[in-house]
């Protein structure tokens, strides 16, 4: 599972932090998925992802944005 997330504060919320980052992993993992990679998006994660919205939004280009990627625990990434 790959969420997209962007977040500024023109949207009332400020960019997720560290803490912010690792308080979803904690949650995630309870339901056995593993954090497994955290980076800035590109312009290319929004192709691949195929979201209109983040399209829209310009992610990864003039707006900033967080990749998460989670797997199964005990799966390969």
């Amino acid at each position: 599972m790959t969420p997209l997330v962007s977040l500024t504060a023109r949207d009332g919320r400020a960019p997720l932090t560290d803490v912010d980052v690792a308080r979803v992993s904690r949650a995630y993992r309870v339901h056995g998925f593993a954090l497994v990679e955290r980076r800035a998006i590109a312009p290319a994660d929004v192709e691949a992802a195929r979201s209109s919205w983040g399209k829209r939004l310009d992610i990864g280009r003039t707006r900033p944005g967080l990749l998460l990627r989670f797997v199964r625990e005990g799966a390969s990434a």
